[in-house]
């Protein structure tokens, strides 16, 4: 059973380590510590993990306004499209309502800037 959230790692099992790597204990992405020589034990930020996004997909030429966002409603639609059934969909987004699921896997409903200029060419 899909998890409902992406919580630590003990989770999955693996809170001694992370596929033989020490140090990694409870979060998949942590903050660094002021002195950047170690990570923090706490989740890294919504908005950290954005930037970081945005940063590399503006360095390989990718960039067309994704968000973290982006990401859920892809891994809905990959999902949907694998043959996902709607009530995993719904453990997977975090989602209850059927018409927001809708939303997330309606394929029209968010075209990025680059396909929107595409169309109207």
């Amino acid at each position: 059973m899909l998890s409902p959230h992406l919580g630590p790692l003990h989770v999955a099992g693996l809170s001694a380590g992370c596929g033989g790597f020490p140090g990694v204990f409870h979060y998949l992405f942590r903050p660094l510590q002021p002195n950047r020589l170690a990570f923090k034990e706490e989740p890294l930020s919504s908005a950290a993990l954005g930037a970081r996004v945005r940063c590399h997909l503006h360095a390989a030429g990718l960039y067309d306004g994704e968000t973290n966002h982006s990401f859920r409603r892809g891994a809905l639609q990959a999902a949907a499209q694998q043959g996902s059934d709607e009530s995993a969909l719904k453990v997977l987004g975090q989602i209850r309502s059927s018409a927001v699921l809708a939303r997330y896997t309606d394929p029209t409903r968010h075209v990025g800037s680059r396909q929107k200029r595409q169309r109207s060419e």
